[in-house]
């Protein structure tokens, strides 16, 4: 047959115009789990939910790629000849089950973000791996944020930042991540347990079985969604005298400058605020690194980015639960801390 010999350098322009992107703001839950645990009364943790869209409505899912680091890219070959045996079978086993270096965010598994899933995931010092460069940061601003533009006169993105910053755990996108959000919090505190030769009451949680708490895995997945998780405060009990009990809540804090300031009086610094405070008030954003792709991108070199080096404001979301699937969950945290040495009861 006939060929057109100008077809043969058409490169298809229309995916330019249908890249994904947060039309609006990412929406948050802050929600506070009670634990009892002698050591962790309650814990506090806001999730925060961002859907991408293809804001010509030409495409219906829109799940963005992520760019996947496996640990062993981050390492160097005396690192990694250095690794404990039962390390390296961790790795070598993610390694398997990671063969692309874009993968659709719908698949994200915890342990792609968080160090902490496996307590013998550690170095030969005992300490936690670098595991991944963080999708997104929390940026927050002291006073009201000026829009900045996104890119400069040479056409290249901006991605300078005013503001202080925590990085977010990426979370894996179902529609139920605040159980999700405490189950990467409790597997933290297992592994802090497990490997810190200091670590007081908190020792408890070496014996709390993480796999069996339902961290959202039975709920429907989401595409077109990216999920992130911080904690914001953990709240502990003292026993006082005729067995009057006091909590202490203990909040997460930021900074205008760390050097000035006094870590027993944060609260009443006006160079600081609490995370949760930040976030309630519109002072907090999420920003977006470099490191979401459109799908059909080989790698990390593809033109078709999104939101790359991108603020987006945040909105409160009704919160709508599973009220039997919240308490299912909280029962096997109740049989959990039971199990744990010396643990208070759930009900105490």
């Amino acid at each position: 047959g006939l060929r057109d010999l100008g077809c043969d350098s058409y490169v298809r322009k229309d995916r330019m115009y249908t890249v994904p992107t947060v039309p609006n703001k990412c929406e948050y839950k802050i929600k506070s789990f009670p634990l009892n645990a002698k050591s962790i009364h309650k814990v506090k943790l806001a999730v925060f939910t961002c859907k991408f869209e293809d804001t010509h409505g030409t495409i219906d899912d829109t799940t963005p790629l992520f760019k996947y680091q496996h640990p062993y890219d981050r390492l160097s070959s005396e690192e990694q000849k250095s690794l404990p045996p039962t390390a390296k079978a961790i790795l070598d086993t993610m390694l398997e089950t990671r063969q692309e270096k874009l993968i659709p965010l719908n698949e994200l598994r915890l342990d792609d973000f968080s160090p902490y899933v496996h307590p013998s995931l550690k170095t030969d010092e005992g300490r936690p791996l670098h595991i991944h460069d963080s999708l997104a940061r929390l940026v927050v601003h002291h006073e009201e944020p000026e829009e900045q533009e996104r890119y400069d006169s040479w056409g290249n993105l901006n991605c300078h930042r005013e503001g202080e910053y925590r990085d977010l755990l990426s979370l894996p996108a179902t529609s139920e991540p605040l159980k999700m959000g405490l189950k990467a919090f409790l597997g933290r505190k297992k592994w802090e347990a497990t490997n810190n030769a200091y670590v007081g009451e908190e020792d408890e949680f070496k014996l709390f079985d993480v796999n069996a708490i339902d961290g959202g895995e039975s709920a429907p997945g989401l595409n077109s969604t990216a999920i992130f998780g911080i904690k914001l405060s953990t709240t502990w009990k003292s026993h006082g005298h005729g067995g009057h009990a006091e909590e202490f809540e203990n909040k997460e804090w930021i900074c205008k400058d760390w050097t000035q300031v006094d870590w027993n009086d944060m609260e009443n610094n006006p160079d600081c605020i609490s995370i949760e405070d930040s976030i309630r008030n519109g002072h907090a954003r999420i920003w977006f690194e470099q490191n979401l792709f459109q799908a059909g991108c080989k790698d990390d070199e593809c033109d078709l980015r999104v939101d790359h080096c991108r603020e987006v404001g945040l909105t409160p979301q009704r919160l709508e639960v599973d009220a039997q699937g919240f308490s299912q969950t909280a029962e096997q945290v109740m049989w959990e801390v039971d199990k744990m040495k010396e643990a208070d009861s759930w009900n105490s």
